[in-house]
């Protein structure tokens, strides 16, 4: 299921996939501020989460792809996503560089990934 929603802070797409119990998150941000946050990409992938179940058995990957199609459809050229290493195990950031994803930002707290669609 795909949802489109526009909220005051920008485009959300939802979307959620019960067959591999995932879900993930995109907003396309409307404030400068927010966009210099994201590196200027047009949109920002988050809370993208799949049953352990369906984890490398390409549950991930299906919500990624879907994530990054749906925004594409929506015009974005570049999509972003700001890892925490301290919520976040490192195979997770390995799993996104992996999938195209580049680190342009980072300091101690988190790290700035931006790929182009």
């Amino acid at each position: 299921m795909v949802q489109f929603q526009t909220w005051e802070s920008g485009l959300h797409i939802l979307i959620t996939n019960e067959a591999y119990r995932g879900s993930v998150q995109v907003c396309f941000p409307v404030k400068q501020e927010d966009k210099e946050n994201i590196c200027n990409a047009d949109c920002v992938l988050y809370a993208l989460w799949v049953d352990p179940q369906w984890r490398c058995k390409g549950g991930g990957n299906y919500m990624l792809r879907a994530a990054e199609y749906n925004s594409k459809l929506k015009g974005a050229k570049t999509i972003a996503l700001i890892y925490h290493p301290l919520d976040t195990p490192k195979w997770v950031l390995d799993w996104y560089i992996a999938n195209g994803y580049k680190i342009k930002d980072e300091d101690e707290e988190y790290k700035v990934l931006v790929k182009t669609l």
